[in-house]
């Protein structure tokens, strides 16, 4: 998920599945650290939460103009 997600993400392909996939995952993992509480230097859910905002963002807007999803013309 990581790795495959990773890179469709930077190239722009499938780019709402894989967006929407990542903030999934990153929802579950900012539960886990949610104990340790909010900095991300006690092992907090500072950084996971962050990014699953963003990959939560991605999934809304989609890839944009420059992304392979807008070159071959379809989006999911």
């Amino acid at each position: 998920m990581e790795f495959v997600g990773g890179i469709a993400l930077m190239l722009g392909l499938f780019t709402r599945f894989w967006a929407a996939a990542a903030a999934v995952e990153l929802g579950l993992i900012t539960l886990l650290y949610w104990k340790n509480g909010f900095a991300w230097t006690a092992r907090g859910y500072e950084y996971t939460l962050m990014w699953g905002l963003l990959c939560f963002a991605i999934a809304l807007r989609g890839g944009g103009p420059y992304s392979v999803d807008r070159k071959i013309g379809t989006e999911l």
